[in-house]
């Protein structure tokens, strides 16, 4: 009875390749990247005669969909203790919140400008060396996932297939941030039967988008706003590339399980990406078509930098 179950349901699966081919919704609204991003790095001289003074600014700005809080994260200027710098350290001034078109007038995404005062080291007279200097920005941030799903009994793909009605498949709305997620269901649309195993399968991709490093949230904390302690943003080789998954929205009306819930724990992103497969337990009988949402957020810290260069030329 157990074989005969399952066989049914296999064809019915593959009744529904047929019949929801032709559906209407996109599977997925996929993010374009993005995060706290560095619009420049600049320095108002790129040569400059030993002794002098010259200013190194940094120019931030929140282009992703995610807050960037004040406590988490700071700026560090990198390479410059020769040139006796106003400290290399410095704290976000403020929650540095991303664009709002949806207001009137639109809410300009949050920006952050810092400088730093500098004396070209002393050189001999007729010497010069290039110096190269980083301008460093870690922050917490969060992409997110939200799916429509709905979830068919055997009957109602049954019917679909005699009558040729289609069946909605799965929709997605991506966050934009520097660690993408895409999230897809299997089969889509879900359908279950009224009897044995009532099991689909979550996958989650993770890809590092952007050029910086990501790392555990959290990792990055307690960043003075002015100084030169750079102990804070001293992060492990073990913290290094992990992305935390949460996951909302199960457990709802129609009684849903992660059926090992450890398997959005900690993820590790191998040469930029990591996907992982869940299974989910539909642990009641769904008699009608029914919809439900979830949402999944994927939780890191993340550093990216720039780099400019300063010739010193003693006199």
């Amino acid at each position: 009875m157990f074989f005969n179950v399952k066989a049914k349901l296999a064809m019915l699966i593959l009744g529904i390749v047929l019949v929801a081919g032709c559906a209407s919704n996109d599977n997925n609204v996929v993010g374009t990247a993005n995060g706290l991003e560095i619009n420049n790095f600049t320095t108002t001289q790129a040569e400059i005669f030993s002794g002098s003074k010259t200013t190194v600014s940094l120019n931030i700005e929140n282009q992703g969909e995610s807050l960037v809080n004040a406590g988490n994260g700071g700026i560090l200027l990198i390479g410059a203790n020769e040139w006796n710098p106003t400290n290399v350290v410095r704290a976000f001034s403020k929650t540095l919140r991303p664009a709002n078109t949806f207001t009137n007038p639109p809410t300009p995404a949050g920006q952050q400008i810092e400088s730093w005062t500098l004396t070209a080291p002393v050189l001999g007279k007729g010497q010069s060396r290039p110096y190269i200097l980083t301008g460093r920005i870690y922050y917490d941030y969060l992409t997110s996932v939200v799916g429509s799903i709905k979830i068919y009994p055997e009957s109602e793909v049954t019917a679909a297939q005699d009558t040729g009605e289609e069946l909605d498949k799965s929709s997605w709305s991506v966050s934009r941030g520097p660690v993408s997620m895409v999230v897809t269901v299997s089969p889509d649309p879900v359908v279950v039967s009224t009897s044995g195993d009532n099991i689909f399968t979550l996958q989650v991709t993770l890809t590092n988008d952007e050029s910086g490093i990501a790392y555990r949230n959290g990792t990055v904390s307690g960043v003075t706003a002015d100084g030169t302690d750079t102990t804070p943003f001293t992060i492990d080789s073990d913290e290094l590339n992990i992305v935390q998954l949460a996951l909302s929205g199960l457990d709802g009306k129609i009684n849903l399980n992660l059926t090992d819930p450890t398997c959005i724990d900690n993820i590790q992103l191998v040469s930029g990406s990591a996907t992982i497969i869940c299974d989910v337990n539909v642990t009641k009988p769904v008699n009608v078509p029914t919809p439900f949402s979830i949402a999944m957020n994927a939780s890191y810290g993340y550093y990216t930098d720039e780099q400019l260069t300063i010739t010193a030329i003693g006199k």
